[in-house]
């Protein structure tokens, strides 16, 4: 596993950037679903410690912080990767390709061409059938499974991917 792998080409489609904001942004959903529980139980339990019937429970609720919280559940899970693969849509149709190595992954677009080395790859995460080599808490190299020729060559990836940045954390890439 010392060469570089075959290079792959990645046109990314509008479920690829759901699944990168579903993961960059995993911990948003728990916290507002979190905060959304305590809020309600909240107001909830102040009325039943006064002897008002359970039965009214949906009147004690100010509904409006919940609606703000699920607007913002909303924007995070919905709106941005649909804003963010509208404004890339020129990059997409050309599509993008990629070659992962010992040294890092190289990503060339039309002349233009860049590599990230290992150490800069903050985790390397694999999700929905994509490869997701996160750059920082939001953005990652997002290799889809269906960009492969075959189950195997995309495990191949994966693998060569995990030891590489896994040797590169530990110095010895």
């Amino acid at each position: 596993m010392s060469e570089a792998l075959p290079p792959v080409d990645v046109r990314l489609s509008l479920g690829d950037y759901f699944v990168l904001h579903f993961q960059a942004w995993r911990h948003w959903g728990t916290i507002i679903g979190l905060l959304l529980i305590l809020f309600t139980a909240s107001q909830v339990i102040g009325p039943l410690m006064e002897g008002v019937p359970f039965i009214y429970w949906h009147y004690w609720i100010d509904w409006s912080f919940a609606a703000i919280l699920l607007a913002v559940l909303v924007a995070v899970y919905f709106v941005m990767p649909l804003a963010q693969w509208r404004s890339q849509q020129k990059f997409l149709e050309r599509g993008i390709r990629y070659q992962i190595s010992p040294q890092g992954i190289t990503s060339e677009l039309e002349h233009q061409r860049g590599t990230f080395d290992w150490p800069m790859i903050k985790r390397v995460v694999v999700k929905s059938d994509r490869l997701l080599l996160f750059i920082n808490r939001c953005s990652a190299v997002i290799l889809p499974r269906r960009v492969f020729p075959s189950d195997e060559e995309f495990m191949r990836y994966v693998r060569s991917a995990k030891a590489w940045h896994q040797a590169a954390m530990k110095g010895e890439g």
